[in-house]
């Protein structure tokens, strides 16, 4: 298994390009529009997150940098990671050549893509939601000012 940011990501994408043209062929839930492809992988924690766009699914994907870290968790196994978006609930995945990533499913039925272009596009603006936190509300109104009152007009013994 080849190290680094490069290596590990086309590795990601030679195992589900073998999937592709293997497993997948002719099934029905697969978008002949769309091909493999990984999008806007960047360092990130325990290794890389980015996207990966296949005829069949859209998913944010967390390889870590050392295989061994999740080498124990199951498929299905879930883990919070805490991304600059929020926390983020992502499931564990083993694959052939990579061993154990962690993964978002994104999007599902890829029939909503009518080019691999606009899967792309929306996998590259996934990530960088993802990667992006939130800004302060800058428009919220002040908060609302307690009215006092004293404790005899609480009672109804007298004015405010």
């Amino acid at each position: 298994m080849t190290g680094g940011l490069d290596g590990r990501v086309a590795a990601l994408v030679a195992e589900y390009r073998r999937i592709a043209a293997t497993d997948m062929v002719g099934v029905p839930i697969c978008n002949p529009a769309l091909a493999v492809e990984a999008v806007g992988f960047r360092p990130f924690g325990p290794g890389w997150l980015g996207a990966v766009v296949t005829p069949w699914f859209l998913n944010a994907v967390l390889i870590p940098a050392d295989p061994a870290r999740w080498a124990l968790r199951l498929d299905g196994d879930r883990e919070v990671v805490p991304l600059p978006a929020g926390d983020h609930a992502f499931t564990a995945a083993r694959l052939d050549g990579l061993g154990t990533l962690l993964v978002i499913p994104l999007v599902s039925a890829m029939n909503v893509f009518t080019s691999h272009a606009e899967a792309v596009a929306a996998a590259g603006f996934a990530v960088d939601r993802l990667m992006t936190a939130p800004e302060p509300a800058t428009n919220a109104p002040p908060p609302a000012r307690a009215e006092t009152v004293s404790r005899r007009a609480l009672f109804g013994r007298g004015p405010r």
